[in-house]
């Protein structure tokens, strides 16, 4: 009866009303007017069961697609009353199955300005400040010695690579003065002194570490998602600070470098 009339399934209450007239006036014989004013009727009812529905389908279809690997298909559909609705099918192997689901239904707005993303997005999860990825970061030691970098992945990620290069670096001393390795996973087999020489080629954090504690301390200057700012704001840090950095980073123009130091703005304080 709700698709019949062509309107949103919220208006049940009002169509199953004219059900129980009619219920009423040929079954029990009694003044329909009467009684039929007498049910309350809720304005958000259906549509709160409609969610509550929505919502268990739509969890045990996402603890599904969790543990198995699944492909998406996009469609667009009109309503009749002018309204573009962009439909997302999900394709999935279910004992051993071929199944496919529909995922969710937005409506398109009609603006360009509204981008598709924000369409699409309707999650509030926010990712932690110190695990989103491009970041322009520092490292200092127990020195207060500075090493600025930058990274497309986020900074707990950049910083396990410079320890695994230091971890490396120091194995192989080890084997090299006769001590034993600490390791982890399988057992170093090039010579010593080639993996030492390239541990202080991949990371001036390595070069400087081996003369002090390994209390190494990272922290995020700042991010980036555009590598080429990232790298042009990596080099302004860079230059306008005093680092342990083997190089100075890209080429920036000099008009820059004048306003960055009168302003001081990449200006670490120490």
């Amino acid at each position: 009866m709700i698709a019949k009339s062509g309107k949103a399934h919220t208006i049940g209450e009002q169509l199953l009303l004219r059900v129980v007239k009619e219920v009423l006036r040929t079954v029990v014989h009694a003044p329909v007017e009467v009684i039929a004013k007498k049910i309350p009727l809720s304005n958000d009812t259906v549509q709160r069961r409609i969610d509550v529905m929505a919502k268990e389908v739509e969890d045990t279809l996402c603890s599904l697609l969790r543990n198995r690997e699944f492909s998406l298909v996009l469609n667009e559909s009109t309503l009749p009353g002018n309204e573009t609705i962009l439909l997302s099918y999900v394709r999935f192997i279910k004992d051993e199955h071929l199944m496919q689901e529909i995922l969710f239904a937005k409506e398109l707005k009609t603006d360009a300005k509204v981008p598709l993303r924000s369409i699409l997005r309707s999650d509030k999860i926010k990712v932690p400040f110190d695990k989103r990825p491009g970041v322009i970061y520092e490292i200092k030691c127990c020195w207060n010695a500075s090493y600025i970098g930058e990274t497309g992945n986020n900074l707990l990620h950049r910083f396990r690579e410079h320890l695994a290069c230091l971890t490396r670096y120091k194995n192989a001393e080890r084997r090299l003065n006769g001590s034993q390795a600490r390791h982890r996973g399988r057992s170093q087999c090039r010579a010593p002194q080639k993996i030492m020489e390239e541990g202080l080629k991949a990371s001036a954090v390595t070069e400087h570490a081996i003369h002090c504690s390994d209390d190494l301390r990272p922290q995020i200057i700042c991010h980036e998602s555009n590598v080429h700012l990232r790298r042009i704001k990596e080099s302004l840090f860079i230059r306008n600070n005093c680092t342990i950095n083997r190089d100075r980073g890209v080429e920036v123009s000099e008009v820059w470098n004048a306003a960055i130091k009168k302003t001081r703005c990449s200006t670490r304080p120490s």
